[in-house]
């Protein structure tokens, strides 16, 4: 006690006769830091107030704020145990494996991003009060607290669990938009399609669905000739049994989604309707469809409970939607239903099918006006040459959401639609960045930009410019990072499906 009275005596002095010296030692303060944990999701906030020294008589207090940006909806980290037969489509017998992984999106980068911005104060020299890049104000984005999806079904002899992971919705997003459009143009729920290929192929993992086979629906038989013998499982009243049989073999993943989709309008030899219960005009929901494929499709009496899951877990549903339009084509003269179909890159079958009252057998009239469904296509962002410096897809272990096109700084970039901006501002690893939707919600994200030329709330038109390229945020030179989605800040899908990019 007598310590501390002594101690306070000589402040009281030097205060007295030192202000300045006062003032510097009342000015320490100890570092105090808080962090609050909520139930799925943490936030740390971190403040500290510091007083260095430049000079004998000149102060400098510091305050640094860490903001840790909340993680969008991609996933939290989560461990997966799926019994997944190897490949099959006539069993779905269970194998034990299980997958650890996190992914976390902040924009670009699949991982947690945090920055940190310290503003200094100087007494004596008021005009470089501004920090380097202290112009980058953060905006934080409205992302998803991330959420753990895990879908357990209790079976007769096992249990089933679904659990969302980085690895797996890798292997969706890939086949995912593909699948959305052979399932639209066939009447089939792209959900049911995505999950049976899952589902058989172990996510893309099976020999039977990796190069050279690509089968993902464990289809048995030759396709265009080729095949490949397969140990597979089949399900018995006795129980599970193991045999060889030949499964067809596919150049890729196209070709084996398109003959599931064939496998499913066009049946069997001497049953062209044995699936034709699973199309959305037979079947009002997904559940139902996959009951109608349970013994059916497969052998395994748990077919509908395990597709379903897996359909819960990564909300498959969304690629039920479809993104379309209809537009009007008045004939003109030396149109053909082919000519037109080649035109708008659609099936002839479907202009058929929309113009009920076209006659195949007879050429078409001149003046008539046909109902064309079309799949949607935007503008391209640059209207310079640019390099795709990285695609959509895998990136180590990380999975890039949009296109880089690399191209030099401050050149201009243009919506690739009409829509109304949704977003703009600052993020630590998109830099500045504008996120417009669009009909049919869809959004597209334009991310490292030099300059914003747009506001939130704004209409756009397509093709109209909104911003400059840049190198902002985390990016190592001056590119765009263009993307596409069903949500702000997460479902990405491969712009090459809506713009026509190199």
């Amino acid at each position: 006690m007598k310590k501390i009275y002594g101690v306070l005596a000589l402040s009281l002095f030097f205060s007295a006769t030192f202000p300045g010296l006062s003032f510097a030692i009342s000015t320490e303060m100890s570092t105090t830091e808080t962090s609050s944990t909520e139930e799925s999701d943490t936030t740390e906030e971190t403040t500290t107030s510091e007083t260095s020294e430049s000079d004998s008589d000149s102060t400098e207090s510091s305050t640094t704020e860490t903001t840790t940006s909340e993680t969008n909806e991609s996933t939290e980290t989560t461990s997966t145990t799926e019994e997944i037969t190897e490949t099959t489509s006539t069993s779905s017998k269970e194998i034990e494996t299980t997958t650890s992984s996190s992914s976390k999106e902040s924009s670009t980068k699949d991982s947690q991003t945090t920055e940190t911005t310290t503003q200094i104060k100087e007494k004596k020299k008021p005009k470089q009060n501004k920090k380097k890049n202290q112009s980058k104000k953060t905006s934080k984005p409205n992302k998803k607290k991330s959420v753990n999806v895990n879908y357990t079904v209790s079976l007769e002899d096992a249990n089933f669990k679904a659990t969302r992971n980085e690895t797996n919705e890798q292997f969706i997003m890939k086949i995912g938009n593909k699948a959305r459009k052979i399932a639209h143009k066939n009447d089939l729920y792209a959900s049911v399609m995505i999950a049976q290929a899952a589902l058989e192929s172990g996510f893309g993992k099976s020999q039977l669905s990796t190069e050279p086979n690509h089968n993902l629906f464990g289809i048995k038989g030759a396709f265009q000739g080729k095949s490949t013998n397969m140990l597979t499982s089949e399900d018995t009243k006795s129980g599970y049994i193991q045999l060889v049989d030949q499964f067809r073999k596919y150049d890729s993943y196209d070709d084996s989604l398109k003959d599931y989709a064939k496998l499913m309008t066009k049946g069997i030899n001497g049953n062209s309707s044995i699936y034709q219960g699973s199309s959305k005009k037979n079947s009002k929901t997904y559940q139902e469809a996959t009951k109608k494929l349970t013994g059916v499709y497969a052998t395994d009496r748990h077919y509908d409970a395990k597709l379903n899951a897996i359909i819960k877990a990564y909300d498959l549903t969304r690629f039920d939607k479809s993104f379309t339009e209809k537009v009007k084509h008045k004939v003109a003269k030396n149109d053909t239903l082919e000519s037109i179909a080649k035109k708008y890159k659609v099936d002839k079958q479907s202009i058929i099918d929309l113009n009920k009252s076209l006659n195949n057998k007879k050429p078409l009239k001149v003046g008539t006006t046909l109902t064309i469904e079309k799949d949607i296509k935007f503008a391209k962002p640059l209207n310079q040459k640019y390099t795709v410096s990285s695609d959509f897809g895998s990136r180590g272990k990380e999975h890039h959401n949009g296109m880089d096109l690399a191209i030099k700084a401050n050149t201009s970039v243009y919506a690739t639609g009409k829509g109304v901006v949704e977003a703009t501002g600052y993020d630590p690893s998109a830099g500045n960045y504008i996120i417009i939707k669009h009909d049919f919600g869809l959004y597209s994200s334009y991310f490292h930009l030099n300059e914003i030329n747009v506001k939130k709330g704004q209409k756009i038109d397509m093709s109209q410019k909104i911003g400059l390229v840049g190198s902002t945020g985390n990016s190592t030179g001056p590119h765009l990072h263009f993307a596409i989605s069903d949500d702000v800040w997460g479902n990405y899908y491969h712009p090459k499906e809506f713009v026509d990019l190199d």
